[in-house]
């Protein structure tokens, strides 16, 4: 049902108000809506008055009014590139639509997110996605924190037949089964993907056999017969509400339109086939509703649609003319938006040490694992929003062991073991984000985590920005890195630099205990996706620095961790060990180094660097990666941008780094490939 308007909606003087009081004619009234709504999408591409990506549905608005029409005010609902007309069925806000395609500021997601990222919290909508990946796992992280809350909410996500070629359909699906989710999936499988036919991209059968093949109840129905849409979601959401897990129905319908754009008979320059065209235009969706409904008199079905369409042509109209006066987006606007760059510093400040964990602890002897294993501790103890999600939690191994003293206490509560499915989890991750509680997603090794690539670099760092700044994502993504002992070139990479050009994403690589803890709870209350590497080389260090008391929450950067006046040194999560245990023996050789731990790589400041190359002259950074295109690499470069106000000539600038091969599994090849402090210091030296 459509989410009724509050007085806090902007867009509000702009409703569409409804002729029609009995469900029948409504159902009817809002089908045309959808239609005319993305007829004039079209002419307003086809005139250049609107342009980019324009993924329209028309034929497909049965499946919309259906589905919604069954819905409560508070249920979700997400939706894919083709997602204008669940768009308008859940908010009536064509004016935020139209607002949005036209790149305004008054947009539903400011004029950032175009066709293809609408969002509106506000009446239930929660966001379309661009990419096929998208919006199944935000929902379904949507509906785990609302049955883990309690609300009662069903979250309703519609995609696209080709999803379910992709692995992450299967995944999600998987741990909808498993943790009992209230969702409906919507499958509108108007038959291709593009240009090509679904009969040449999946085997012969059904859609629903893969669902059925999860343990999830599914239905297959015409999608363009608004009535057989109705009963088979209303069945579906019968089971869903009386709490018996995740549902999913199958529409299948056909786009009049083609897959993006204004030509109808053209899909990615392919002409399309006319004899299918007009084999579906018989079967349009409003045609059928009107057949279906002859008994009440055809007549009167056609005479009451050239008066709905008359009033809403005039709506459509005025809509588009008031859009037309409103301001573009900034030009500029979009610098920096990319992070919230905003903290919850109360949080911050209520979880404190507990004395019944340090108490009397030497804290020279706490290494970095039990700083580690407190501070989640803490976390979780303080505050019931925080959920880990992960594979491993329950091991005593390494991918566990943060979390092994409270497990038990906290397990199916607020920690919860995944499938192995590193898409779907961080997907599921970021919908928990969304929906407003605190997500940590644990992988066991940066090299599985590239599994989840897609969901880390597309959608994470991408909706606080796509969505105008409406839609924050307080997501933690730690991963383990390993390296050595013969585990080889696809259990040893440590990709953080890669991670760190993404926009939107901050990446934190804590080295010094104390550290940990500071930069964890950061991390955890950021409003921003926070890449935490958590590096088991340093697990047994334990040289308990002073906790920073100045540090800033929105961007701790660089931290020295032992001054000198002869040489800067650049140490960056393991190699800052090796760097500091580097200086102590350089300053028994009369050497004095300062030794920086880089610990944030984005959003990347190098200026309490480049202050200290002032006086020292020479740099050295360290980093145990690859050399090429590398954060190393990138340390130089901004320090050499500052070279005009450097007063003392930079004569020794270097880096160390890793060999650009793969990690050999040979132990006397390791021993040659990784590096220690003895081979910093002859790099030190060459400046000497």
């Amino acid at each position: 049902m459509f989410f009724k308007p509050n007085v806090e909606d902007e867009n509000m003087g702009l409703e569409y108000k409804f002729s029609c009081t009995s469900p029948l004619e409504k159902a009817f009234e809002k089908m045309l809506l959808l239609r005319k709504t993305e007829s004039l999408i079209e002419s307003l591409l086809e005139s250049g008055k609107i342009y980019g990506p324009c993924h329209l549905g028309l034929g497909q608005e049965a499946v919309s009014v259906g589905v919604i029409d069954c819905l409560q005010n508070e249920d979700a609902v997400f939706a894919g590139h083709r997602g204008h007309n669940a768009y308008i069925a859940k908010t009536n806000d064509i004016f935020g639509l139209l607002s949005e395609l036209g790149r305004k500021a008054s947009g539903c997601s400011r004029g950032y997110g175009g066709s293809t990222f609408l969002t509106n919290k506000a009446r239930g909508f929660w966001g379309t996605m661009p990419i096929l990946s998208g919006p199944i796992g935000a929902a379904a992280g949507v509906s785990f924190g609302s049955k883990l809350i309690g609300r009662g909410q069903i979250t309703v996500v519609f995609i696209g037949d080709s999803l379910a070629e992709q692995g992450i359909f299967h995944e999600v699906l998987n741990f909808s089964s498993l943790y009992r989710l209230p969702i409906l999936f919507v499958c509108e499988n108007n038959g291709y993907s593009c240009n090509v036919k679904i009969n040449d991209r999946q085997p012969a059968r059904s859609i629903v056999d893969l669902a059925e093949a999860q343990k999830i109840p599914a239905i297959s129905t015409d999608g363009n017969n608004y009535f057989e849409v109705v009963k088979a979601t209303d069945r579906l959401l019968e089971i869903c509400r009386s709490d018996d897990g995740p549902v999913f129905l199958e529409a299948k319908t056909f786009r009049q339109s083609s897959h993006t754009g204004f030509v109808r008979s053209k899909d990615i320059g392919v002409e399309r086939d006319c004899d299918e065209i007009k084999y579906w235009n018989a079967r349009d969706p409003i045609v059928q509703f009107k057949k279906v409904n002859c008994f009440n008199d055809l007549h009167y079905w056609e005479n009451l649609e050239v008066k709905l369409t008359y009033k809403i042509s005039n709506f459509l109209d005025r809509t588009w003319k008031a859009v037309e006066s409103k301001s573009e987006v900034d030009p500029k606007e979009f610098y920096g938006k990319s992070l919230s760059d905003k903290v919850e510093l109360s949080s911050i400040e209520n979880i404190k040490f507990r004395p019944e964990v340090f108490g009397n602890l030497d804290k020279k002897n706490h290494t970095y694992l039990e700083v580690l294993q407190d501070a989640i501790q803490e976390i979780i103890q303080a505050d019931p929003k925080v959920l880990i999600i992960g594979q491993g939690q329950s091991s005593p191994w390494d991918s566990g062991k943060w979390v092994a003293k409270f497990f038990k206490e906290f397990d199916g509560r607020q920690i919860f073991e995944t499938p192995v499915s590193e898409a779907a989890t961080t997907a599921v991750g970021i919908g928990l984000a969304i929906y407003g509680l605190r997500a940590i997603v644990t992988h066991p090794r940066f090299d599985f985590m590239l599994l989840a690539m897609d969901q880390i670099v597309n959608q994470a760092a991408k909706i606080h920005f796509m969505s105008g700044g409406k839609i924050r994502v307080p997501l933690v993504v730690r991963v383990q890195l390993y390296r050595g002992n013969g585990q080889g070139a696809q259990h040893s990479q440590s990709l953080h630099s890669m991670f760190s050009h993404v926009p939107g994403l901050k990446v934190f690589m804590p080295a010094v205990p104390t550290d940990v803890s500071t930069l964890l709870k950061i991390a955890v209350y950021s409003d921003d996706p926070v890449l935490f590497i958590d590096d088991k080389w340093l697990h047994d260090w334990n040289n308990f620095m002073p906790d920073q008391t100045d540090i800033d929450p929105i961007n701790p950067g660089p931290r020295c961790i032992c001054e000198g006046t002869d040489i800067t040194i650049v140490g960056i999560g393991y190699t800052t060990r090796l760097c500091y245990e580097a200086a102590l023996e350089l300053k028994a050789m009369g050497i004095q180094a300062e030794v920086f731990d880089l610990r944030v790589l984005n959003p990347l400041d190098c200026q309490l660097i480049v202050e200290s190359v002032k006086v020292t002259g020479k740099i050295l950074v360290v980093d145990m990666a690859w050399r090429n295109c590398g954060v190393a690499g990138e340390v130089l470069a901004q320090v050499f941008e500052h070279m005009s106000s450097i007063q003392k000539p930079c004569f020794y600038s270097r880096r160390l780094t890793l060999p650009s091969t793969g990690a050999p599994a040979s132990g006397v090849q390791e021993s040659d490939f990784y590096f220690d402090r003895k081979v910093i210091l002859e790099e030190v030296m060459k400046g000497f």
